[in-house]
C-alpha cells in the first residue's frame, strides 16, 4: 500500500484471539493489528489470496466472540506467513460495537 493511501478504517495494534478455519486450516492466533474492515495475523501456512475462511474473534473485554467470514486479502510469500484478512460485510458491521468495547473510548469510524 502506498504511503499516501489512507485506510478506510482505523487500525489498532491490540492482540485479539482469532480462530481461523477453512481450507484445511484450524488454528488460533493473535491479531497483530485489527480494524473494522479486517486484521493482520500470522498463519502457519500460506493461503492463496481470495481464500474465504471462517473466523471467530475473542477478547477478554467482550462478553461474546464475533464470528463470520473473512477473505485473504494479501499474504507474504515466505514464512512467517503474515496474512491480511478482509472481513465480510456482516462482520464489518459487528466489529464497530465489538471494538468500542475492546478499546474503550477510542473513536471508531463507521
Amino acid at each position: 500500500m502506498a504511503q499516501s493511501e489512507r485506510r478506510r478504517y482505523a487500525r489498532f495494534q491490540i492482540p485479539l484471539d482469532v480462530v481461523v478455519k477453512g481450507h484445511g486450516l484450524d488454528e488460533a492466533c493473535p491479531t497483530e493489528e485489527v480494524g473494522m474492515g479486517g486484521c493482520r495475523l500470522t498463519l502457519s501456512r500460506r493461503l492463496p489470496e481470495g481464500t474465504t475462511l471462517h473466523v471467530e474473534i475473542r477478547s477478554p473485554h467482550a462478553a461474546e466472540p464475533l464470528a463470520g467470514a473473512a477473505q485473504v486479502a494479501w499474504v507474504t510469500p515466505t514464512a512467517p506467513f503474515h496474512t491480511g484478512l478482509a472481513f465480510a460485510p456482516a462482520l464489518v458491521e459487528a466489529m464497530g460495537p465489538f471494538l468500542r468495547t475492546v478499546v474503550g473510548n477510542a473513536r471508531i469510524t463507521t
